[in-house]
């Protein structure tokens, strides 16, 4: 297992020249021991998410910034994702992990949907 039991204030300091410079991360995930990627490419994105605590979680909440409209969020073991729109036009989706999960979206081709 790799290590994840980091003491928050460390996270913090570590965090802190990006969070200053006012760098915006495009996913945020409600877990902290969860690793979670975003990757945009010439048809979509995808979010590798890696569980590295050893065991399954019940459900995590990734908040994504895209940087563009996309078209239906689903997710490689869970399918479709209910996505909800915040008002900055990120969007929040809720999934159980367990050990990896691909979630992924399509570049909107027309108006954007969740």
């Amino acid at each position: 297992l790799m290590p994840y039991a980091y003491d928050p204030a460390l996270r913090t300091f570590i965090a802190a020249p990006a969070r200053q410079a006012g760098v915006e991360m495009p996913v945020q995930c409600s877990a902290q021991p969860v690793e979670a990627t975003f990757m945009e490419g010439t048809t979509g994105w995808v979010i590798p998410l890696c569980n590295v605590t050893g065991n399954p979680l019940a459900r995590i909440q990734l908040t994504i910034k895209p940087g563009r409209p996309c078209s239906g969020v689903y997710s490689s073991h869970q399918g479709q994702l209910k996505a909800e729109r915040l008002p900055d036009g990120s969007l929040r989706v809720a999934l159980p992990l367990e050990t990896t999960d691909m979630v992924f979206a399509g570049w909107s081709k027309g108006p954007s949907t969740p």
